[in-house]
């Protein structure tokens, strides 16, 4: 039960992040953001969220920052390691 209600609270976070950013209000889709890592840090899906966030507002080094410590605790995870590359791409 403490599982599901903590999936749901991580949840909250994410949904607010991304309606933030859908606003096109930056900073509080990236606050909304981190405290969802914060929460979970290591989640991919998170991570992915956190760090494109990031680099929309161009703060590639956070954005790296992220991936790495998620790419440290997922090391298979492909589309970490994607991601990472499209981050250094854009901070190009």
């Amino acid at each position: 039960a403490m599982e599901s209600h903590r999936q749901g609270s991580d949840d909250a976070a994410r949904l607010a992040a991304i309606a933030f950013r859908d606003l096109g209000d930056l900073e509080n889709a990236v606050g909304w953001a981190s405290e969802a890592w914060s929460t979970h840090v290591g989640d991919p899906d998170i991570a992915m969220l956190l760090a494109d966030m990031h680099a929309e507002d161009m703060n590639y080094d956070e954005a790296m920052q992220v991936l790495q410590m998620a790419i440290g605790m997922n090391p298979d995870n492909r589309e970490l390691e994607q991601a990472r590359r499209r981050i250094v791409d854009r901070a190009n």
